[in-house]
């Protein structure tokens, strides 16, 4: 992997945090935040981030 597509894959999984987040809150019928979107937010955070360190850690590997 080089770094143009480090780029593009780290893109792409912001777009997909991105879309699962505002998805959720589009589809509330709440004005507030309440427990379960909170968890959600920090599952699809954690996804995210997830995804993050399997392309960076990819990305270094195929450096050497």
């Amino acid at each position: 992997m080089n770094t143009t597509e480090l780029k593009k894959n780290l893109d792409a999984t912001l777009d997909e945090f991105k879309k699962n987040v505002n998805f959720n809150h589009e589809t509330s019928t709440q004005d507030y935040c309440n427990k379960d979107d909170l968890n959600e937010l920090a599952k699809q955070t954690f996804y995210a981030l997830g995804q993050f360190e399997n392309l960076v850690i990819t990305y270094l590997q195929d450096k050497k």
